[in-house]
């Protein structure tokens, strides 16, 4: 097909899909643990890293990643912001838990721990970031430290939030990081003292499912009950750790079954990270913990790396950002959740690693071949091969989304599938969001689609194309080939960055949409 793109402007008019502004309050954050890994050089440990000069020098992080972002995220201080100095080498340790700034590392923030904690939000709000977050370590320090926990203990530190403006407490590993009881206290205590408090609250695992070896190599019911309830009374609940090289089929297997089997309170937000599987958020309406970062001076090595260069693929934190202006994440049980029949395998042979669950193995992870929340499930098709996974969604406010992702096996690491991939997407109900890779996308309405005019426009630019005449549009159905897809959906790609495509669709007017779907009450 013959691309002839028109810009959709004049010299009076340009058409932006992407609002300038967030359309709600999500709690997507970005964290700083992947960039505390990648900065430590011995004898500076991970948890040494963070520090004044590191967040707040002339090139700080917190004053140099994602300047036009900030305003969207959180800036949420990994494991070893409450460390002195060398504080992170034993653990548990004697200082985790503490909430307490180090001297040495933050010079001048002041004589309290509140002041302290103070001085920081202002330091990563003046920055431009909506706001601070910190992680918690799920235990007293080791001077406050008994038998079992202390409410007084953490009803004092999440008074020191609140006069500090802290808006979101990352809750992790600890002697208490199992105990129901202890989780259900925090939130308990945040109700009462700062409701304004977003708490998060995961299932401490290892990075891959079924890590006990049962041959499912998928979550285990055990596993999805145990999380499903954690997050039943969590605002946030957060799919935890993964490995790099297995990160799809792992995250997605804990997407589609903790979706299918979500159920909330009714009293907090009730929403899913997806940590840094951007795309991932994006398309299912899940919050996002963005963990990606520019390299500085060091290449990465591995050779999982050099097919999926993921701290390379920056603009699709962006792309997936900017979506959210438009469909923000929504509560976990809010609408029914389709997985399909067919599971995919994906595989990596691990060698030395930082977890012995994978090193020196051979894992295989099993996910849905297609999730669908909210919508129908696409179909996919191929010529011959592999498939890849396919997500769908329909956000509360009517805005629709599709994704690709890639497939990992031992031999060629991560590959991209274009597909043929049709999707009955009901009524037309808002904007598309198209993320990855197609041969060919499909989408089908109740209503014609002849006559409309249709929008384009990567999610990164400010500007939409009109694509009309370069997509075919048959009664309710239209065409897009995926040449188009990539070309629009990386059209403002950075230079150098290696992101897969994210683009935003426009079918007729915004007056004509029609309403979704009511949300389940929970």
């Amino acid at each position: 097909m013959l691309l002839v793109l028109s810009a959709c402007t004049t010299e009076k008019e340009i058409i932006n899909l992407v609002p300038n502004e967030p359309a709600a309050d999500v709690p997507n954050y970005y964290c700083t643990w992947q960039y505390q890994l990648w900065l430590q050089e011995p004898p500076v440990t991970t948890r040494d890293v963070v520090c004044h000069d590191v967040l707040f020098g002339d090139n700080g992080l917190a004053k140099t990643i994602y300047p036009e972002l900030r305003k969207d995220l959180y800036f949420v201080l990994d494991d070893g912001w409450d460390l002195p100095y060398d504080g992170g080498k034993m653990s548990p340790g004697p200082y985790f838990g503490g909430l307490v700034i180090s001297e040495t590392k933050f010079p001048g923030y002041g004589d309290t721990p509140q002041e302290r904690l103070k001085t920081m939000v202002k330091n990563i709000e003046d920055c431009g970031w909506k706001g601070t977050g910190i992680w918690i370590c799920a235990q007293e320090n080791e001077q406050n430290r008994g038998e079992t926990w202390k409410e007084e203990y953490w009803r004092e530190r999440i008074e020191w939030s609140k006069y500090a403006g802290i808006k979101y407490w990352k809750v992790d590993w600890g002697i208490y990081c199992d105990k129901q009881e202890w989780r259900q206290m925090i939130t308990r205590l945040a109700d009462e003292i700062y409701p304004d408090l977003i708490i998060e609250h995961a299932f401490c695992c290892p990075p891959i499912n079924d890590w006990k070896g049962t041959g499912l190599n998928r979550c285990t019911p055990e596993f999805i009950e145990t999380c499903m309830y954690t997050a039943s009374y969590s605002d946030v609940f957060r799919n935890y750790d993964i490995t790099e090289e297995l990160s799809v089929a792992t995250s997605l297997d804990r997407i589609g079954e903790f979706l299918l089997a979500a159920h909330t309170d009714g009293k907090h937000l009730g929403f899913m990270n997806s940590e840094d599987e951007v795309y991932m958020g994006a398309s299912m309406g899940l919050t996002m913990g963005v963990m990606r970062y520019p390299l500085k001076g060091k290449e990465q090595n591995s050779p999982f790396l050099a097919t999926r260069p993921i701290r390379k693929m920056l603009d699709e934190v962006t792309r997936a950002v900017r979506w959210q202006r438009i469909a923000p994440a929504y509560r976990t049980d809010a609408y029914d959740v389709q997985v399909s029949d067919e599971y995919l395998t994906d595989d990596y042979a691990f060698g030395p690693y930082w977890t012995k669950d994978v090193e020196n193995k051979h894992i295989k992870q099993m996910a849905p071949a297609v999730i669908a929340r909210g919508i129908s499930l696409p179909e996919v098709s191929v010529e011959s091969g592999e498939k890849p996974f396919v997500l769908a969604a329909r956000n509360p406010n009517g805005a629709i989304s599709i994704a690709t992702f890639g497939r990992t096996n031992a031999s060629t690491k991560y590959k991209t599938i274009e597909a043929k991939i049709t999707l009955n997407a009901g009524d037309l109900t808002g904007k598309i969001g198209v993320f990855g890779y197609y041969d060919e996308l499909k989408l089908s309405f109740n209503q014609s689609l002849e006559g409309k005019t249709v929008l384009a426009q990567d999610l990164k630019d400010n500007k939409a194309i009109d694509i009309t005449s370069d997509v075919m549009i048959k009664g309710n159905d239209i065409i897009i080939c995926g040449s188009l897809i990539k070309k629009i959906g990386r059209m403002k790609a950075t230079d150098g960055d290696l992101s897969e495509p994210g683009l935003v669709l426009q079918i007729g007017e915004s007056k004509d949409f029609l309403p979704a779907p009511l949300i389940k009450e929970s």
